[in-house]
């Protein structure tokens, strides 16, 4: 799948599951860096959709920033 479209899913998930008010610049780098954590975790499954695994993914995401 396009890495750009995958990016913006992710970070649209990212909202619905975890909102916050941090500024903009700083809410980037979390979702960039929990984008790249998840496209190396386990939940990044080739033979499950990828909305799903994101979506599992972000249902267990603790926040590192």
């Amino acid at each position: 799948m396009n890495q750009n479209y995958s990016f913006f899913l992710f970070s649209k998930l990212f909202d619905h599951y975890h909102t916050n008010e941090q500024p903009y610049d700083y809410l980037f780098e979390e979702v960039e860096w929990a984008y790249f954590d998840y496209n190396k975790s386990d939940y990044n499954e080739l033979n499950k959709g990828e909305y799903e695994c994101m979506c599992n993914y972000l249902s267990n995401y603790i926040p590192k920033f």
